[in-house]
């Protein structure tokens, strides 16, 4: 919820204020839009512009550096094999490509 005595600001400026180094757009971008392990910059649309406040970026950090928050990670990717690979490995290799699965 925004505090009517907080500004609201361009969201790389307001990442700077708070860390001292200005940040890509696209890094801006993905924290607002995709996030990072589940937690998103909190930003406002007003004009055409994507606005935020300093607390915001301080609590999306605050968020993102606390221990308790738990990373939420991606599973790996798994590729079937192929026919020929697992003829190959079945025939040369002596391996049963099922007992990987």
């Amino acid at each position: 919820m925004l505090n009517p005595d907080q500004k609201m600001i361009r969201v790389p400026l307001a990442v700077e204020i708070v860390t001292g180094t200005r940040p890509c757009v696209r890094k801006c971008w993905r924290w607002y839009t995709l996030g990072i392990g589940g937690v998103k910059l909190q930003t406002w649309l007003v004009g055409g512009s994507r606005l935020t406040t300093v607390e915001a970026v301080r609590t999306f950090i605050e968020q993102r550096t606390n221990p308790t928050n738990e990373p939420q990670l991606r599973k790996p990717r798994v590729r079937k094999l192929s026919k020929q690979t697992r003829e190959f490995l079945e025939r040369e290799l002596g391996i049963d490509p099922k007992d990987g699965e």
